[in-house]
């Protein structure tokens, strides 16, 4: 079974805050992915290439800036 693992980043009083989690599954780490409080998630295989990316996954994060 392949791992997949999850970064998440997102901006605390101008901090970057950057949090990796590990998921069994593809799919799980997307749905994981899907719900993160975070600026931007980058999703890594179990050789470490890159499989998903997305920025301001959740618009309430938003608020949150690093200025």
């Amino acid at each position: 079974m392949s791992k997949h693992r999850v970064t998440t980043h997102s901006w605390e009083n101008g901090i970057l805050k950057n949090i990796g989690q590990v998921f069994d599954t593809l799919a799980d780490a997307m749905s994981f992915a899907k719900r993160a409080d975070a600026h931007s998630v980058k999703i890594y295989d179990a050789d470490g290439s890159l499989v998903h990316s997305a920025h301001n996954v959740n618009p309430e994060v938003l608020t949150k800036t690093y200025a």
